[in-house]
């Protein structure tokens, strides 16, 4: 059954009333884990959070925690925001937060928010809104090959689950390369959008 989604403004982000329904943290298995937050980060959705995020996810922990709040991004077209290679246990918990996406795109190249390459047992549950294009009734403008890749899959991820409400990507959930076969292979991905 499909979400309605209200207009991508921040009064609906930060609305409470029209937000996404959040997954019960206890949904995510994090005893024992090394969590992560975005340190030094606004939150606000309007101030550059780029920094601070990236800093979380290269932290070294397995848990990411987004507080519930809504983190600005702005990195290079074609460019990751994180790459999880060969982990395992990865948790992203968004509370009803997520990411807003300062990129324009401009060519037609996949460029993913988070990639899993290898990675195995990943949940994440966060939002996330794009810059929506220009001139969206015109076909001739990319519609469906430019924007970002969500969550990426590839080279034989197992076992993830990914939650949350995605507006204004390209694809919200991924997995392997129309290009490259061998990029395939990923199995038992539940998502639920």
């Amino acid at each position: 059954m499909a979400r309605d989604m209200p207009a991508p403004t921040l009064e609906w982000a930060y609305s409470p009333v029209q937000s996404f329904p959040l997954i019960p943290t206890s949904a995510f298995d994090t005893a024992g884990s090394v969590v992560a937050y975005p340190k030094n980060a606004a939150g606000d959705g309007v101030a550059d959070d780029t920094a601070a995020v990236q800093a979380m996810f290269q932290s070294g922990a397995n848990v990411f925690d987004l507080l519930g709040r809504w983190y600005k991004i702005s990195i290079p077209e074609g460019a990751t925001l994180a790459n999880f290679v060969g982990k395992t246990g990865i948790r992203i918990v968004g509370r009803g937060g997520g990411f807003i996406d300062a990129r324009n795109y401009v060519s037609g190249s996949i460029t993913p928010i988070l990639t899993f390459d290898g990675s195995s047992d990943v949940h994440v549950d966060f939002n996330y809104i794009g810059q929506p294009l220009a001139t969206p009734a015109d076909p001739a403008n990319g519609i469906g090959y430019r924007g970002a890749a969500v969550v990426y899959f590839k080279n034989g991820c197992n076992g993830a689950a990914v939650f949350g409400g995605f507006r204004h990507a390209r694809y919200g959930v991924l997995s392997g390369d129309y290009a490259d076969w061998t990029k395939g292979g990923n199995r038992d991905i539940f998502c639920k959008l």
